[in-house]
């Protein structure tokens, strides 16, 4: 699957914004937040963290993430304490850079970034994937960051990559 290409920016739905807290997603979600504003319908953002956690099987039909059973009652607790502190910091870049400018909704989620990106987005059934070229990953990789290549070759919704 390819991305499709779009001349001109949604008019209504909601964007999906990859967040990784690198400097990359913090340009992507200003692109979003400039989008959303000035487009010429009703865009709403969804902020997406999404954190990988090596106890959690991923199912590749639905993408959800389970915890291997005999895993999840010894990760359980990093889960949640890793969970909370992602959303506290993807509440704090919300509000700092969105505000009240446009609505915005945040979620975090665990597992593969970009199969839960994918996810999400079929999910509110997106307008629009907004995301930094490059994010915080160690892994060797091309020009783009491996889940933004990821998700622009197999998202069915248009996707942004902001340098």
């Amino acid at each position: 699957m390819q991305t499709q290409s779009t001349n001109s920016p949604p008019t209504d739905g909601t964007l999906v914004v990859g967040i990784d807290f690198s400097e990359c997603c913090e340009r992507a979600l200003l692109n979003a937040v400039t989008l959303a504003e000035h487009g010429p319908g009703q865009l709403q953002l969804e902020l997406v963290h999404v954190f990988e956690w090596p106890g959690a099987a991923e199912s590749p039909a639905s993408a959800e993430s389970t915890p291997k059973p005999e895993e999840s009652q010894a990760k359980v607790p990093d889960v949640v304490a890793q969970s909370q502190a992602s959303l506290q910091r993807l509440a704090q870049l919300c509000s700092t850079v969105v505000g009240d400018r446009v609505s915005a909704k945040i979620r975090v989620l665990v597992g593969d970034p970009a199969a839960r990106l994918l996810a999400a987005a079929e999910r509110v059934n997106a307008s629009l994937i907004v995301l930094g070229e490059l994010g915080r990953s160690l892994q060797p990789r091309s020009e783009l960051g491996s889940t933004a290549e990821r998700v622009r070759t197999s998202s069915n919704v248009p996707v942004l990559l902001v340098p």
